[in-house]
């Protein structure tokens, strides 16, 4: 199954071809303008939600290991 940011750069390409399309062809201007918005929108919204993932996943390993917990309490870091 494809994650969320994975659909929407699906959705931005095909955003992206059809405005190109719309561009060459010299048809329907605001209706490019709007395909333009809302594939740069989605961009961004897939960035977005490609960080949160990323994030989600390291928190996880992290919490599973008490990687936080070890680095709190590393004695090399006091100067001891």
């Amino acid at each position: 199954m494809m994650t969320p940011s994975a659909c929407l750069i699906v959705l931005f390409a095909l955003l992206t071809v059809t405005g190109y399309l719309l561009w060459i062809s010299d048809r329907l201007p605001r209706l490019r303008v709007l395909i333009g918005v809302l594939a740069v929108v989605t961009l961004v919204l897939a960035i977005v939600l490609y960080d949160l993932e990323v994030a989600n996943v390291s928190s996880r390993e992290r919490g599973a290991d008490g990687g936080t917990a070890a680095i709190g309490t590393d004695a090399s870091r006091t100067g001891s």
